[in-house]
């Protein structure tokens, strides 16, 4: 709710050419923040209805012109109403952003807000950096290294508290968190409360859920995967499910029932 509410608090105050940027592993919660703050009526009338979201994903990772130029295209076509490809126009990213430039200046769109989801390289808030209020959510800050004080970074928690972490995985088990088994503070512990691993084991506990409200099994066994995997190392840079938890997610998926898995 602070956290909301500080989000809520720095968009009201946000100036066009300027950024608020959620920063956060994958996984914590910057999407759904931003989402819910821009559910608030107030803030929906501070841009005068008009908030575009972009989910820019692993678009323009590599800073190729073509994924670039797609992004943009996405923009105009929704702001515009016009369709650059099917009407077979000559587009390059120089002219696309000026043209975005003059739209959001000159027309309905001047209040506009322009949320950038999941951006992860420099070149996205480039290529869009085209004078209008915008709200980017990113796993790395460094995105905006070239934007000097121009921008107000709020960092959103990358981990449950034990608190939340005993919550969650009460609710999966359908038990009192008082009746937990002492294992469910380890699992929060070594797997450092976080949320993608909070998830995962929840899932699987959910799916063995009787023999987990009353045998410590499954709970040992999510432990044990925990442990084997020293988490405490965990690094923002290699969380994806590529690097950090094989093991998590091959426990979890491979013991729930085929259609779940499906």
């Amino acid at each position: 709710k602070v956290l909301l509410n500080k989000l809520r608090a720095e968009l009201r105050q946000l100036r066009k050419g300027h950024y608020v940027v959620l920063n956060g592993m994958s996984g914590c919660g910057k999407s759904t923040l931003a989402s819910e703050a821009l559910n608030h009526d107030l803030l929906i009338e501070n841009f005068e209805g008009k908030v575009m979201w972009l989910s820019c994903g692993q678009e323009a990772y590599t800073g190729d012109e073509n994924e670039l130029l797609g992004l943009m295209i996405q923009l105009n076509e929704r702001i515009c109403n016009e369709d650059l490809v099917t009407d077979g126009k000559t587009v390059n990213l120089k002219t696309l952003k000026i043209k975005l430039h003059k739209r959001f200046y000159d027309s309905s769109f001047k209040e506009g807000l322009l949320v950038l989801d999941g951006v992860n390289s420099e070149e996205i808030i480039e290529a869009l950096n085209i004078g209008c209020k915008t709200l980017v959510t990113t796993c790395d800050e460094n995105v905006m290294n070239k934007q000097g004080n121009r921008y107000k970074a709020i960092k959103v928690n990358e981990g449950f508290t034990e608190e939340e972490s005993l919550f969650h995985l009460a609710s999966c088990v359908d038990l009192p968190v008082e009746n937990l088994p002492s294992q469910a503070k380890l699992i929060h512990l070594h797997g450092k409360g976080h949320p993608l691993i909070m998830s995962l084991i929840g899932a699987h506990l959910e799916d063995q859920k009787e023999e987990a409200r009353s045998n410590p099994k499954p709970w040992d066994s999510c432990l044990d995967v925990l442990k084997n995997k020293d988490y405490g190392n965990l690094k923002r840079q290699s969380y994806g499910g590529v690097k950090v938890m094989p093991n998590t997610i091959d426990l979890c998926i491979n013991n729930l029932a085929p259609d779940k898995q499906n």
